[in-house]
């Protein structure tokens, strides 16, 4: 067996990036199912881009849930529920969360489940401005970023905040 610190780097970045799942964000006042589907789809790829996870696809999710007949009543947002998928879809972790139209901004809700623990063990918020919505990309690296555990800069009075260090790059 190859140690982990004797193989190429990007090798040892798929090898050690943990397999997680995540669900589609539950659209809340003024977001439509459709756009929080198309909102989780940017996550899914903005985690994939920091290189810590190995995220399965939705379409993956979906087969497998079938597949084991997976019975999900009404909407599952509460951790007993997320866990319960994340054990039948046998990943580690399992992200959860929410977007909605708060006044003028959206705000991204977020958590980071260990499906072992059952435990919430990172949550993020994040805002998005109506003027910026047509480009909702920065503001999920920023939610991927921060669900790695890496920290970044506050948010200014206008709630702006500056690009995020790419954990990726």
């Amino acid at each position: 067996k190859i140690k982990a610190a004797h193989m190429p780097k990007e090798a040892r970045t798929k090898a050690e990036a943990e397999n997680i799942a995540v669900m589609n964000l539950d659209g809340k006042s003024g977001v439509e199912a459709s756009q929080a589907e198309l909102m989780s789809d940017i996550l899914r790829t903005e985690l994939y881009k920091t290189g810590k996870f190995n995220v399965m696809n939705r379409e993956d999710m979906d087969a497998i849930l079938k597949e084991i007949k997976y019975q999900q009543s009404g909407a599952c947002d509460q951790t007993a529920c997320i866990v319960e998928m994340g054990q039948a879809l046998g990943v580690a972790r399992m992200i959860a969360g929410s977007v909605g139209l708060l006044g003028e901004r959206y705000v991204i809700n977020a958590k980071l489940i260990n499906v072992a623990t059952s435990k919430n063990e990172i949550l993020v918020t994040e805002y998005l401005s109506k003027a910026d919505a047509a480009d909702p990309q920065e503001a999920f690296e920023r939610v991927a970023v921060q669900l790695t555990g890496e920290k970044i800069a506050p948010a200014t009075k206008s709630g702006a905040r500056p690009a995020a260090k790419k954990a990726y790059d």
